[in-house]
């Protein structure tokens, strides 16, 4: 089955590369329902683009809160990717290398979950064969 140890690394990359969107900052488009985000931030980022497409949105703000880079890092790690936050900068770099990861690991995670329930179903096979064809 799935041992601890993959589960650890899975929630130790996923709080890491959360760790680094709270450093790099993500920009959300989402409507505002409290205080803006200083304006000061956002131009901050402006300077810090590269002029390639990548500048945020007019009005769309940065966050750097945890809540928001676990949220934005899981949805990247499973490959969901809603579109209401997204990285800039060199950050887009670590959300690709967290996509790439996540399917990895996501891969890693349906063999074992086939393998154990292949293995299940071979142990049961082999009890049938034992008792007289009568499966339990």
């Amino acid at each position: 089955g799935l041992n601890s140890p993959f589960c650890i690394s899975i929630a130790v990359l996923i709080i890491g590369f959360a760790g680094a969107y709270t450093q790099t900052g993500l920009v959300d488009t989402r409507p505002v329902t409290g205080p803006m985000v200083e304006e000061s931030t956002y131009h901050e980022l402006q300077a810090d683009s590269e002029d390639d497409g990548t500048r945020p949105v007019s009005g769309a703000r940065i966050v750097r809160d945890f809540g928001s880079a676990i949220y934005f890092s899981v949805i990247t790690w499973s490959t969901v990717g809603y579109g209401e936050l997204y990285p800039v900068t060199h950050a887009r770099w670590i959300a690709g290398l967290e996509t790439i990861l996540g399917y990895i690991y996501m891969g890693l995670l349906v063999s074992v979950v086939v393998n154990a329930v292949f293995l299940r179903k071979n142990k049961q096979n082999n009890q049938c064969d034992q008792e007289d064809g009568e499966c339990r």
